[in-house]
């Protein structure tokens, strides 16, 4: 069963679906809702070539989204066979749930690509389940139904460590630094973030040329062809401004710039003039990287430093955004995601230095550098964590490979990681069962959608498993209630609940329902709908109107405008403003506790008082300071989310006083 490396992968890929599939049943998220608009957008304007706004969000303005043009090919091809009989919406939604569970298995092969030739068959298997599979982020960016570029950025950059490393492996490595160079350059096309480990993945030849005087060649080879693809891909896929955009947060002709002056300091350091003594090679490897510094400073200073979002959007959105905030806020993610795998990388790098057998040492760097560098970033910054996950799997992969290896004499350092790694899987489990863990990454988030949306469709066996656990929780409920409370008091308290919030408050829902989609599709109006920021995407792709807000970093003014709506004041006049500006017709608002990026208040953990006094709040509860100009089209009695329509002009006593 373990003989071959084709016969273990084919066993992880049936093993991996029959595992995964049922437990990541997820619903769709802001991002894979504006990535299919921005499909269906594409589709419909007849498939140009040239970036397009996206004008379904920031209406009737639009805005330049920070992705390129790959995954739009890829999301269309996959869904054009359904197109004839589903129509385009649905087809999206099919291609959606079914193409990341192939993007995932494409970096299945590419993790047993990469490590043939230094695992055995059989270890490779058990490292594919130890790291691989063990480690949820990854998974968890490639769950049915999460469509977005962030699952094509780990599985090519799982490949391009994979083809690096077969390269050290072959004595005719040519083509297989070509294919990595490739791999690397379509994963910037895809997303920029992505172009910081084209640097990364030449640690290995930099450090053989300053230590033991090896050819830079392969590394020439690796960023020509990198650089190459860039610049091909950027003739026909630039910024809306043109090719010669300077665009650090988009794929643009400066990643091409970048990689022609990383491959000039190659070419300059490769000359033989540098290659006799060890300290020379240094010294002027050093020279080279601030001559480089100084060219990115002064060169491109205004790219590279200027904040990637508006300040006051920092202020109001992205700081909020939890892919976005810090991870030394969380503890134990700080633990998991940075301290572990620094611990992990300096041991190794020990190893490195002292072992006798080489084997397994370009892998080892590569694994090293990464899951350093991005350990590093991920203090400041969680979304970079996908690009540390590829790299920790084969940095764990070269411990484990040092386990059954006895002549390493390494036995001792490897049962310490596995110490770490079982602190590692206690720490991320919190004490669940191994059963718990799996349905916690989608069963019970589909719970929690049941629970709002009685109407969702779900499989049999779930409904029957959610309707049990339902009823179980309001059982235990009523008997809690009836143990802890008279009925004198529970009376007390529900007067109390009275006087503090309205009656709909007791139970609401952040999300729509089919039949509100439905009802909102027949309400007459050919302007846009204002609702949150998150919320927004949904609302635009189940509706088919446009929307205001869209939780993007480029989509500057709409976020802005929007937020100024919300916290706009009696008479409300800024917000009838701003509303009439984006030519919104009709309200969508959900209860004012679920919009904990507006209300939230940081630093008390609670949310800000007088919630009726502003917009969202003042309109959602009728309030005697609710403008005339707002009427109520629409409530829906199951999620408390109400549809209001703007009436045009408003009263005069509504109109600002001169």
């Amino acid at each position: 069963m373990f003989s071959s490396y084709k016969r273990v992968f084919w066993l992880s890929v049936v093993m991996s679906l029959f595992f995964y599939v049922p437990f990541n049943v997820i619903a769709f998220s802001t991002d894979v809702w504006t990535r299919l608009a921005r499909i269906s957008e594409w589709a419909s304007a007849g498939f140009p070539m040239k970036e397009q706004l996206l004008m379904s969000q920031n209406y009737p303005f639009g805005f330049e989204l920070h992705w390129t043009r790959p995954l739009d090919y890829i999301g269309y091809i996959f869904a054009w066979p359904f197109i004839p009989n589903w129509g385009m919406k649905e087809s999206l939604e099919i291609m959606a749930h079914y193409v990341p569970v192939l993007v995932m298995l494409l970096a299945v092969r590419g993790f047993f690509f990469g490590l043939k030739g230094y695992l055995t068959p059989k270890m490779a298997f058990f490292a594919f389940w130890l790291f691989f599979w063990g480690i949820g982020y990854s998974w968890g960016q490639g769950a049915i139904g999460y469509f977005d570029h962030h699952i094509f950025h780990f599985a090519l950059l799982v490949w391009s460590i994979a083809l690096l490393a077969r390269s050290f492996r072959v004595k005719n490595n040519r083509n297989y630094l070509i294919a990595a160079g490739i791999v690397s350059g379509i994963g910037t096309w895809v997303t920029p973030e992505f172009f910081i480990n084209s640097y990364l993945l030449l640690a290995p030849f930099a450090l053989g040329w300053l230590w033991q005087n090896k050819s830079l060649k392969p590394a020439i080879i690796y960023t020509t062809s990198y650089t190459f693809l860039l610049t091909l891909v950027m003739t026909f896929d630039h910024p809306m401004d043109g090719f010669g955009t300077l665009d650090f947060a988009r794929t643009s002709i400066f990643h091409a710039i970048l990689g022609a002056l990383n491959l000039g300091v190659l070419l300059f350091l490769s000359c033989p003039l540098f290659r006799k003594y060890k300290m020379s090679r240094f010294i002027y490897a050093v020279l080279s990287l601030i001559l480089l510094g100084m060219i990115l400073l002064f060169g491109f200073g205004d790219v590279l430093f200027t904040p990637m979002v508006d300040p006051m959007m920092y202020q109001i959105w992205t700081k909020k955004v939890i892919e976005m905030r810090p991870l030394y806020e969380d503890w134990v993610g700080l633990f998991i995601y940075a301290v572990l795998p620094i611990l992990l990388a300096v041991g190794l790098t020990i190893w490195c230095f002292r072992t006798h057998h080489r084997r397994q040492v370009p892998l080892a760097l590569i694994a090293i550098t990464g899951t350093l560098f991005y350990a590093t970033m991920m203090i400041f910054h969680v979304r970079v964590g996908i690009s540390q996950n590829a790299y920790f799997i084969f940095l764990g992969s070269c411990y484990l490979n040092l386990t059954f290896f006895p002549r390493e004499k390494s036995l001792r350092r490897s049962l310490v990681f596995l110490l770490f790694y079982l602190l590692f899987i206690g720490a991320f489990s919190k004490g669940n069962s191994a059963l718990n863990r799996f349905k916690s990454w989608g069963v019970l988030r589909y719970l929690d959608r049941y629970k709002n949306e009685p109407d969702l469709k779900v499989p049999d066996f779930l409904k029957e498993a959610f309707d049990k656990a339902i009823a179980d929780e309001k059982a235990e409920a009523e008997e809690e209630n009836n143990t802890n409370s008279s009925p004198k008091n529970t009376n007390d308290k529900k007067e109390n609940n009275k006087d503090k919030k309205p009656p709909e408050d007791e139970k609401y829902s952040c999300s729509g329902s089919e039949k509100l989609w439905k009802k909102i599709k027949d309400i007459k109006s050919e302007g846009a709908i204002f609702t949150d920021i998150f919320m927004a995407p949904e609302v635009y792709w189940e509706t088919g109107k446009p929307v205001l807000g869209g939780p993007y970093d480029r989509n500057v003014q709409g976020i802005l405008d929007l937020t100024m709506i919300e916290w706009d004041g009696a008479p409300y006049d800024k917000a009838y403003e701003l509303l009439k500006k984006h030519r919104v017709e009709l309200l969508f608002l959900q209860n004012p506790q679920c919009l904990a990026t507006v209300y939230y208040d940081d630093a008390k953990k609670d949310f800000k008082p007088n919630l009726n006094k502003y917009f969202h709040g003042a309109v959602y509860y009728e309030t005697k300071e609710m403008p005339k100009w707002v009427k109520l089209e629409y409530w829906d009695k199951k999620t408390n989310i109400k549809i209001f329509r703007i009436t045009d002009p408003p009263p005069a006593k509504q109109k600002k006083k001169k």
